[in-house]
């Protein structure tokens, strides 16, 4: 499975969970929003034949409210689309099987790279200023 994260969370999460109430419930707010904004965007880019696969997609945030996850997140959703990898990174294809490469149209990536900035800058004015998230998120993807 492949997992894209945005660096820097554990920092922020450490620095959020010592702030007072209101302000952890105003951060929880906004990563529920991120992870929205994260979710849309993903079934805005995914490659539609049946629609499925951006059916299947889903986010959850945990019971603190400051970690999400989004994608495929049951096994049984990502056993059934398991195809989700050959459009995220395409297919080399085989020359002896007459099987043509088919060119990655990545979707999960991209649309954290295109959120995480905002949802920098949402943690930011959540916070009052106090916690510079810009400066300390970066997306990652991993394999």
């Amino acid at each position: 499975m492949t997992k894209s994260q945005i660096k820097g969370v554990g920092r922020v999460r450490a620095a959020v969970k010592g702030m007072p109430g209101r302000v952890r419930v105003a951060v929880a707010r906004e990563i529920e929003a991120g992870a929205q904004d994260v979710l849309d965007t993903m079934r805005g880019l995914v490659p539609v034949r049946t629609g499925d696969l951006a059916a299947a997609l889903s986010a959850q945030v945990d019971g603190d409210g400051l970690r999400a996850r989004i994608g495929l997140l049951s096994r049984t959703a990502a056993r059934e689309r398991f195809y989700w990898q050959f459009i995220e990174f395409g297919t080399k294809g085989s020359a002896e099987r007459n099987i043509p490469p088919m060119p990655a149209s990545p979707f999960m990536g991209p649309a954290l790279d295109l959120n995480a900035p905002g949802i920098a800058a949402r943690i930011g004015r959540a916070t009052g200023g106090v916690l510079s998230a810009g400066a300390a998120l970066k997306s990652r993807t991993r394999k």
